[in-house]
């Protein structure tokens, strides 16, 4: 279940406030076949995010809004049954001098199947990161995200690059979880090839399935096309390909006590039933989005 995609975005932990542009709305919905030795079968994923300038001046900006993300991952793991993540976001930046800022952002929320909600249901992640301006077409930052899933602590740290290579191509983005290269080819539309990242876990029933742990990782690279439909609204279509992607569901005292982005330090742990199958990734969505000067 994404967290919010990383992340970590979580886990891809987007800062979601940027120098040139604030995503007051986003909703989108994607698919990726799985195929397994006994079925063949589909990941579905939806996300519905809402953010709200609190507060917009030239030295403070304060982002806060809700979440709401659903999973469907097939009957391998889950019985085709719904995973649901409802989570409030909240982002500041502070510009400490005309070249240099610093940002926070903290993600709390409950994920789980929805059944029964309990206290266990509840996981956060959070993230900080500052960032250099060195001229107009560039920008370099540094940070770390963490993010305390169920089955333990994850730790996503990245070199953040806004470069404005020339009037039509850039590069910008989290390396290594989120790096990205865009071409504008007209005023509304621009392509784009990027990476993401996701690692994450939702809780499963305490009366039904023993609070057990569903954790989705993986690792796509993705092609995409950002259209301007109107004014401020947007739309998006995406076409990738997850060459890492791994489904566990664990019982509900696994734990693991460090990962680095995907990688558990200390080796993988026994899992109840996995799914490990790489495959396509299709992605559309509508956003509304503020272009600032």
């Amino acid at each position: 279940m994404k967290a919010t995609t990383l992340v970590l975005f979580f886990v891809c932990i987007p800062l979601l406030i940027k120098a040139q542009e604030l995503e007051l709305l986003d909703i989108h919905y994607s698919i990726s076949p799985i195929q397994t030795s006994t079925s063949h079968e589909y990941i579905q994923q939806g996300s519905i995010k809402l953010r709200y300038p609190i507060i917009a001046g030239q030295r403070n900006q304060f982002l806060v809004g809700p979440t709401y993300d659903i999973m469907w991952v097939g009957k391998t793991i889950n019985d085709h049954q719904a995973l649901h993540g409802l989570s409030v976001q909240v982002a500041w930046q502070r510009k400490i001098r005309s070249n240099l800022s610093f940002s926070w952002l903290f993600t709390p929320g409950i994920y789980s199947d929805f059944k029964d909600i309990r206290e266990e249901d509840f996981r956060f992640s959070t993230a900080f990161r500052m960032k250099h301006t060195l001229s107009e077409k560039t920008s370099i930052g540094f940070g770390i995200g963490y993010a305390r899933q169920f089955f333990g602590n994850v730790l996503m740290p990245f070199l953040e690059i806004d470069w404005k290579i020339n009037d039509r191509w850039s590069m910008s983005g989290l390396f290594p979880i989120r790096p990205k290269i865009e071409y504008l080819v007209t005023k509304r539309l621009t392509l784009g090839t990027q990476i993401q990242v996701d690692n994450s876990s939702s809780r499963l029933s305490s009366q039904y399935n023993e609070s057990q742990i569903v954790q989705f990782k993986q690792w796509n690279a993705q092609l995409y096309a950002d259209w301007k439909l109107y004014k401020n609204l947007y739309f998006s279509l995406i076409a990738g390909y997850v060459f890492r992607r791994k489904v566990q569901v664990f019982t509900k005292d696994t734990k693991v006590p460090w990962t680095l982005f995907t990688f558990p330090i200390g080796g993988e742990r026994t899992a109840i039933r996995t799914i490990a199958a790489n495959g396509y990734l299709l992605q559309a969505g509508l956003a509304i989005k503020l272009k600032r000067r």
